[in-house]
C-alpha cells in the first residue's frame, strides 16, 4: 500500500483502518461493505493479498463479474 501511494497512485479502500468485523455493529458493516464493493467498481486494478479472511474472495468475486484487472502475487 505504501509503495503504491508512493508512486502516486490512487488507493482507492483501506480495509486496515478498520478493527475485526466481530467489534462492528450491523450498520458500520453495511457502509463497510458499501465502501468495498465501490472500491472494486471504481478501480483501475484490484490487487488480492492471500491468505485472508472471507472478505477477500467476496473482493476477488466482485472484481471478476466487474471484469477488473486482478493481481495476485
Amino acid at each position: 500500500m505504501n509503495k503504491l501511494k508512493s508512486a502516486e497512485e490512487v488507493h482507492i479502500y483501506d480495509w486496515t483502518a478498520y478493527p475485526s468485523a466481530k467489534e462492528m455493529s450491523v450498520d458500520f458493516l453495511k457502509d463497510v461493505g458499501k465502501k468495498e464493493y465501490d472500491g472494486v467498481k471504481n478501480a483501475d486494478i484490484v490487487i488480492i493479498l492471500t491468505p485472508q479472511g472471507g472478505g477477500t474472495h467476496t473482493e476477488l468475486g466482485m472484481a471478476i463479474a466487474f471484469d477488473k484487472k486482478k493481481y495476485m502475487p
